[in-house]
């Protein structure tokens, strides 16, 4: 039998992918400058690209806006898995490999949790556009976002050649790192930790063409990952995707599997490689009851896996300390004092050149301050943690009766494979293109 068209298209683009890995992780190998014997010999000028105008700013959220719309339009309306895939190939191209993958929607959780705790940080509206817009989205129509105009997303959907579905306990499991991952983000943005979600993006050294040998190798894993593991980095990594899963709870529109009555075939479940798909479950009275025996039981955990993810937090809050610029100069401009250090550091240096105070009240006072801000920051994260996976796991136990296979609300996103798979679908086509 020969392979499919979409096949050979997949294929296609994940060589393409594959053969540009290659290449970037060998660029990022050669870094080093040559030594020559005659030191006058003139080194080749680096340019850098300047950051762009206003006119690019309107440029990319009108981009944005008009992927929304037509992932929409291909999700509800033509229900179409093909439209939702060459739109995903049109974002994947703008707004990754021309557009570098920033502005993202990822990496903008930090610039508002930052405008939220620094009243000093005035957040850029292109930023609060790509954050909002994506979540507006959600609440309207589910994770359109994800399905069609994510570059993340995008990527790793290329390579997804032969998924495998993973137990539903790991998955569940698994689905409460975004959430850590949320909290780490907002911890460290907040606190001036830095923005880890932009430092550990997986594919970003792949958009810009280059990058440090590890962090592609990073982004390699992730693809091979991805070739057997649908969307890993969505699923189990991505803060992002976690906020738009509770948007897309109580949307007002969302997507179907089947136009008409479920038949129950079972090809959606199969079809779908993210465990999205909830079954038509029928229940006993019996059974409703011991679901909430289960429901109270877990949720006596609740206060005690949050008070394990506080302590988890307040504990990771000492070494991550040394993450934090701001307090590593306190520290060093406190010791130079103390043990009067001849030797100065650029950025002890830098501190005494500004308005800040060198007195040793002053030093002791700011440095306690942050760090207690840091530690606050780390008990609420902890504690958010806790509470999510004690909310996830009373989750598992809520059965539901349902007569129709239906996608999951939080976990699907939209890419209509289910649909694309249903034998109702491809009948109303037929006859619709019989009419016509």
């Amino acid at each position: 039998m020969l392979p499919s068209r979409t096949f050979l298209i997949r294929a296609f683009l994940l060589a393409a992918v594959v053969l540009f890995v290659s290449n970037a992780s060998i660029a990022a190998m050669a870094v080093d400058l040559p030594e020559f014997l005659d030191t006058n010999h003139p080194f080749p000028e680096t340019k850098v690209e300047g950051p762009r105008g206003t006119i690019w700013d309107v440029l990319d959220v009108a981009a944005l806006l008009i992927a929304m719309a037509a992932t929409t339009w291909f999700v509800l309306i033509q229900r179409s898995r093909t439209g939702v895939f060459w739109t995903m190939m049109a974002s994947l191209a703008y707004f990754g490999f021309w557009r570098h993958g920033c502005i993202c929607p990822i990496g903008s959780i930090q610039n508002v949790a930052l405008a939220l705790f620094d009243p000093s940080y005035a957040l850029p509206w292109v930023v609060a556009a790509f954050f909002v817009v994506p979540l507006v989205g959600a609440l309207l129509f589910g994770r359109v976002f994800c399905g069609g105009v994510c570059p993340l997303g995008a990527i790793q959907d290329v390579v997804g050649i032969f998924p495998i579905q993973l137990p539903r306990w790991l998955t569940r499991v698994l689905g409460t790192l975004p959430w850590a991952v949320l909290a780490w983000a907002v911890w460290s943005a907040s606190t001036g930790m830095g923005f880890p979600v932009c430092r550990y993006d997986p594919f970003v050294g792949f958009f810009r063409f280059g990058g440090s040998s590890s962090a592609l190798l990073y982004g390699g894993l992730v693809l091979v990952a991805g070739v057997f593991i649908a969307r890993p980095y969505c699923r189990f990594l991505c803060p992002y995707g976690a906020l738009l899963g509770v948007a897309s709870c109580g949307s007002w529109r969302h997507m179907t599997i089947t136009p008409d009555e479920c038949i129950s075939c079972r090809l959606c479940e199969s079809a779908c490689p993210y465990d999205a798909i909830d079954p038509a479950v029928g229940i006993h009275p019996g059974q409703r009851s011991d679901g909430l025996r289960r429901l109270g039981v877990l949720l006596l955990l609740g206060p005690i896996l949050a008070a394990a993810g506080a302590w988890a937090g307040q504990t990771l809050a000492e070494p991550l300390m040394s993450q934090n610029p701001q307090i590593v100069t306190l520290r060093r401009v406190q010791l130079e004092q103390q043990q009067e250090l001849p030797d100065r550091t650029e950025a002890s240096l830098a501190y005494r050149e500004t308005d800040a105070s060198v007195e040793e009240a002053d030093l002791t006072r700011e440095l306690a301050k942050r760090e207690s801000a840091i530690r606050t920051g780390g008990l609420w994260a902890g504690l958010f943690v806790g509470f999510v996976l004690a909310w996830r796991l009373a989750a598992v136990n809520i059965r539901r009766m349902r007569k129709d296979y239906v996608p999951h609300r939080t976990t699907c996103v939209s890419c209509m494979r289910c649909a694309s798979s249903c034998p109702i679908t491809h009948q109303r086509r037929r006859e619709k293109e019989a009419g016509s």
